[in-house]
């Protein structure tokens, strides 16, 4: 099958991505979840909307800041850090390890170009989870190679949250990955998600899911939005 032909490659695939790239994987894990469900992930660039969300009660909060200075980013990462501790929420920092690591939050996640440049031993030794994204399964199994706390599938559906140079991915492919990197690491769908499609995307046991404009206030009927939302992560998996 499928798992077990990616099982077998995966050594040879492995070996040759971090000669070409130069990476070291590390000694040990990254900080792991239980394979069970994590819940809501919000995706957030400001802190009002951090604070709002977290007040709300999700899970996990990614604080995914652009086109600023560092200190700015500084600021705003201490401030989501007391925010988070207080609500008992899991922060994330996109791209900025080194504030991340800086400011001891429980995580940072990369991109597949950020991974270049990453510092993963320093990540580790800081005891930060890690998450990792990907859109195929070259760029999976370099992110397995890293042993990281998750990694995140996207765009699960049609996404204008930003431009993406991948085809939307679709439900068989996410419970591709729940089959082939799901018991080894927690998997993440994100992407285009709201209210119409989270139902079927529960489905497919996804450890967590990530929103940005399906968590706004905006979207129709809110309320029973987020009951349905809040009903799945506080659902045992």
């Amino acid at each position: 099958n499928r798992s077990s032909l990616y099982t077998r490659l995966g050594s040879t695939f492995l070996a040759s991505i971090m000669v070409s790239l130069n990476m070291n994987p590390p000694a040990a894990a990254f900080p792991q979840y239980p394979r069970q469900r994590l819940g809501i992930y919000a995706v957030v660039d400001n802190i009002d909307w951090l604070e709002h969300l977290a007040q709300l009660g999700v899970s996990m909060i990614q604080l995914r800041v652009k086109n600023q200075s560092i200190p700015e980013i500084r600021t705003q990462v201490i401030a989501a850090k007391e925010i988070c501790t207080r609500h008992q929420v899991k922060l994330y920092l996109n791209d900025y390890w080194q504030l991340a690591i800086e400011q001891g939050i429980h995580g940072v996640h990369l991109g597949q170009e950020d991974m270049d440049s990453a510092d993963f031993a320093s990540i580790q030794r800081a005891g930060l989870h890690l998450g990792l994204s990907t859109h195929n399964h070259a760029e999976a199994q370099r992110a397995m190679a890293m042993r990281p706390s998750y990694i995140a599938l996207g765009p699960i559906f049609p996404t204008t949250t930003k431009v993406m140079p991948f085809e939307p991915q679709g439900l068989e492919r996410l419970r591709e990955w729940m089959q082939c990197y799901g018991k080894h690491t927690a998997i993440c769908a994100i992407g285009g998600i709201n209210a119409s499609n989270f139902s079927a995307l529960a489905q497919t046991d996804v450890h967590a899911i990530a929103m940005v404009n399906g968590l706004r206030p905006e979207q129709p009927n809110w309320d029973k939005a987020w009951q349905l939302y809040q009903t799945w992560q506080n659902t045992p998996s």
